[in-house]
């Protein structure tokens, strides 16, 4: 019975322990509020000034390989454009999707209008992109 006695009270102990002291002891966890602006703020001094955000890579064996050996072109209005030995080429597109070597000509810019020109520029940009 004197067991029964100790185990009740130290029970009954324990439950106004920590009713009364556990709760002023816990911790609540701080709510952080990032936003960009902050974030920004804080990596602020790791972001370079000038210069481009990825380092320019190396130029490798296979790279240059890979430029000497492929050609870029462009399918556009049933046409095909590349660049071959330093001149622009244009080439009509068969039914089939297939480039018609035969009708491949240089392009001359001289006689060319406004529009023409404009459009001309834009797919020399997108063949020289990269290199």
């Amino acid at each position: 019975m004197e067991f029964l006695i100790g185990s009740i009270v130290a029970f009954i102990g324990m439950f106004f322990f920590r009713r009364a002291v556990i709760p002023v002891l816990k911790v609540k966890p701080k709510k952080i509020h990032s936003s960009q602006s902050i974030l920004f703020e804080l990596t602020k001094d790791l972001i370079p000034v000038s210069g481009p955000s990825f380092p320019v890579r190396p130029k490798r064996q296979s790279s240059e390989y890979e430029k000497k050996n492929t050609t870029r072109i462009i399918y556009m209005d049933n046409q095909a454009w590349w660049i071959e030995n330093g001149s622009l080429t244009v080439a009509g597109i068969s039914e089939d999707g297939e480039i018609d070597f035969e009708s491949k000509k240089g392009v001359d810019t001289m006689t060319m209008d406004k529009v023409q020109l404009d459009k001309t520029i834009f797919i020399v940009e997108k063949l020289t992109e990269g290199l």
